[in-house]
């Protein structure tokens, strides 16, 4: 018994890295759902590739990041000095700026001031 047409298992796309690429700025620039929409893809695949896109950033990239937000041009008597400088770093600037899923992506910043007002 042979299944009808709307059960069968459609064939998936590959695309291209570039093509993701491209995908990727044009739903920065427009909107993930009106990019989606233009590329007949769905918005989900777009989120996906976005969150793998940064997923993929090697911890040498945040380190470089680290070290050019934080300790560039530092001189440091000890590795204590260093740990703490990089800690308060972390917790006073990166931590209270950097987006948070669990606060609806938002910074807790942003998310402060929201509820306090």
């Amino acid at each position: 018994m042979a299944r009808p047409a709307s059960l069968m298992k459609q064939t998936r796309t590959r695309h291209s890295q570039a093509y993701k690429d491209e995908a990727l700025a044009l739903a920065e620039r427009i909107g993930v759902s009106k990019a989606a929409e233009q590329l007949g893809l769905h918005a989900s695949q777009l989120y996906g590739w976005r969150s793998k896109t940064q997923q993929t950033r090697t911890s040498s990239e945040r380190e470089q990041a680290l070290k050019v937000e934080c300790i560039h041009g530092e001189r440091f008597t000890s590795r204590a000095q260093m740990r703490e400088t990089v800690f308060e770093y972390v917790e006073t600037d990166y931590n209270r700026q950097r987006r948070h899923s669990t606060l609806g992506h938002i910074s807790p910043e942003a998310f402060e001031a929201r509820m306090s007002a």
